[in-house]
């Protein structure tokens, strides 16, 4: 029997498991109501961390990743303690090949979830669905850093 190398089960695993994008079931005129949706929010609440993480999650899935990371790190200057935007900024290290980096938002994704005593159910499945792709990616780096 042939032995196979573990990053080539990863790579398999991760092509057919996780999307290399969170992906909108969206029409491009629904994009652009939910973008102008997000931003009108934020002019009425620029503190909104909800919002700006919403409205980068609209950038990153439409591949506008700067303007994503952007308004992500805007929402963690404004709301520290919301946890979206760790996950995305973190996703983003990975993609780069940045491990460190991309771990320590990971964790931090991880921990704010935790600590958030009142999670929609909206939040927990997006939860329980991002904590597939942290391990995804604990496994690929864990002979390489820490």
């Amino acid at each position: 029997m042939r032995k196979v190398s573990v990053l080539v089960i990863l790579c398999i695993i991760s092509l057919l498991v996780l999307p290399t994008q969170d992906v909108f079931s969206y029409t491009d005129g629904e994009i652009k109501e939910l973008e102008a949706k997000y931003k009108e929010r934020i002019k009425e609440d620029p503190k909104d961390a909800a919002s700006l993480s919403g409205l980068g999650q609209v950038y990153w899935d439409q591949d506008k990743i700067r303007p994503a990371l952007s308004t992500f790190r805007t929402a963690i200057k404004v709301n520290p303690e919301y946890p979206i935007p760790y996950f995305f900024i973190g996703k983003a290290y990975f993609l780069e090949n940045k491990a460190k980096k991309a771990l320590t938002y990971l964790d931090n994704f991880e921990k704010k979830m935790d600590n958030i005593s009142s999670r929609t159910r909206e939040m927990d499945a997006f939860y329980v669905d991002k904590l597939h792709y942290i391990v995804y990616v604990n496994s690929v780096f864990k002979n390489y850093v820490r």
